[in-house]
């Protein structure tokens, strides 16, 4: 299923290149986050979980010293099409976010705002 909008995105995307893994069916998988806000990801995959499934998910920051562990869930997804230009992914909400994960997440996407010059 295509985005329909951003009605549902917390704040600005930044773009950026993280590795991440996540938990599906008992197992880690390791891919990249395209776009980071202060409200959650595009993570590009040949194989998007589900819409609405919530799931762990395992990313560090430049310059943290310690990865961020939190639970997402899987806002839209775009499907492996060979008529769509659109990269196969899925769009992620972060969960339950504490005020040190909030704050983390906040400071490296004004971060990348100033790098963009956006801000």
């Amino acid at each position: 299923m295509k985005k329909s909008g951003s009605e549902h995105r917390v704040g600005t995307r930044e773009r950026t290149l993280l590795e991440i893994e996540y938990e599906a069916s008992r197992n880690f998988i390791s891919d990249f986050a395209l776009n980071i806000s202060r409200g959650g990801m595009f993570i590009a995959t040949q194989q998007p979980l589900d819409e609405g499934q919530e799931f762990l998910l395992r990313f560090s920051l430049p310059g943290s010293a310690r990865p961020i562990e939190l639970r997402a869930r899987v806002m839209w997804a775009n499907r492996q099409d060979k008529k769509s230009n659109l990269i196969p992914g899925m769009g992620v909400a972060f969960m339950d976010l504490s005020d040190e994960k909030r704050a983390q997440i906040e400071r490296y996407v004004e971060s990348m705002q100033v790098t963009s010059g956006k801000k």
